[in-house]
């Protein structure tokens, strides 16, 4: 786990502390999008990042997994330098937990399809592939950015404007009729 700048532990972390290796873990994956349907599976990983590319349905689904850098583990949450290799075997724990948080999410979205909770599209909308090579969430994450940073969004629900008190409408009357 690493230390941040100001030398406080991150919280832990699902899957913190795994043994299963990186390539363990892509091979699983592998298994699991096959498993769902997918197809032309692809992946590609660097010091950077991990990439998992499939198709299913005619839909191509990009996610990437960025990956800290090496550095980040150098030292202790206590401030002690580490080894070189105590720094690598840190950064490696810290892939391999990441491999394995991928494979959750996406379980969970096929779950989360296959209970009728949502369709593939709504729930890999930010990770589909668009003509010229982005994601859409790559495309809408600029505009979703400003909007925020300027405060121009729609209100939270639909037809209320103010952040005051929601007025609710009136409850229709009921009559009661002995008879």
């Amino acid at each position: 786990m690493p230390a941040s700048k100001n030398g406080a532990s991150a919280p832990r972390s699902y899957a913190s502390g795994t043994r299963v290796s990186a390539p363990q873990s892509e091979a699983e994956l592998k298994r699991l999008l096959r498993a769902h349907g997918c197809d032309r599976i692809m992946t590609y990983e660097d010091a950077e990042r991990a990439v998992v590319m499939f198709e299913r349905g005619g839909r191509r689904v990009r996610i990437s997994v960025p990956f800290p850098p090496e550095a980040d583990f150098r030292y202790t949450p206590t401030h002690q330098r580490r080894s070189d290799a105590g720094t690598r075997k840190e950064w490696e724990d810290e892939i391999r937990r990441r491999w394995r948080a991928l494979i959750l999410i996406i379980k969970a979205k096929f779950e989360a399809e296959a209970s009728g909770l949502v369709s593939f599209d709504s729930e890999w909308l930010a990770y589909l592939v668009i003509g010229d090579g982005a994601t859409i969430g790559e495309r809408i994450g600029p505009e979703l950015d400003e909007a925020t940073a300027t405060g121009n969004l729609p209100p939270l629900l639909p037809g209320v404007a103010s952040r005051g008190p929601i007025a609710l409408p009136a409850a229709p009357s009921v009559r009661i009729q002995e008879g």
